[in-house]
């Protein structure tokens, strides 16, 4: 297993920490750790090798997953989910295989950046399948990137072994729970309602 995972910039730009993007569901990690990007061009391009495992119904985000189970949002701007996907075209679909740096989805940026907060693109690690994010790009926030520049790194999970966990006994094991859900959103469960539903699962249950 290779030692580093290295995430590439997926547009010319210049880099911005995730803490300070003006959107609290990015700047307080609730969705993962990561990074973001106010690009210079009018196409995201993959920043990793992976198969397309979501495509945004609005064309807003692409989901990726790496072959080691990494899990990377690439989300186009703030609150550009209530475009509808007016002015973006999505380049790729679901179950799709993409080498680091082909094309993800292109943007009318003049138009888009009319209409919402700001451009500024979170790639925000939503699995990181055990993989702990470097201390690589966030000190370089305001620098000025190009395409397909190592960005983000992770860090590859410490070794494990069966006898540590006994045999084959889940960590998760004893009583548990399922539910489900019906959501009534005409968006889908998109960035700041899956923040928040999130947060509802993970509040202490009060008897």
């Amino acid at each position: 297993m290779a030692s580093f995972f290295d995430i590439q910039a997926p547009v010319d730009g210049v880099l911005v920490a995730l803490d300070a993007v003006p959107d609290p569901v990015f700047a307080e990690g609730t969705l993962g750790e990561g990074l973001a990007i106010d690009p210079l061009g009018d196409t995201l391009h993959a920043p990793c090798t992976g198969e397309v495992v979501q495509c945004a119904r609005t064309a807003h985000a692409v989901t990726l997953r790496s072959a080691n189970g990494i899990e990377l949002l690439v989300h186009l701007g703030l609150d550009t989910v209530n475009l509808d996907g007016a002015g973006l075209k999505l380049l790729v679909e679901v179950g799709q295989l993409l080498e680091a740096g082909e094309p993800l989805l292109r943007f009318d940026a003049d138009r888009v950046a009319r209409q919402v907060m700001s451009l500024i693109t979170p790639l925000v690690v939503a699995e990181p399948a055990g993989w702990k994010l470097a201390p690589f790009g966030a000190q370089r926030s305001g620098e000025t990137v190009r395409r397909g520049e190592v960005i983000m790194r992770l860090e590859a999970p410490a070794e494990t072994t069966t006898e540590s966990s006994g045999e084959g006994t889940s960590a998760m094991a004893g009583p548990q729970a399922t539910r489900e859900v019906t959501l009534a959103l005409a968006a889908g469960l998109h960035a700041r309602p899956a923040a928040r539903l999130k947060a509802w699962l993970d509040a202490p249950v009060v008897a």
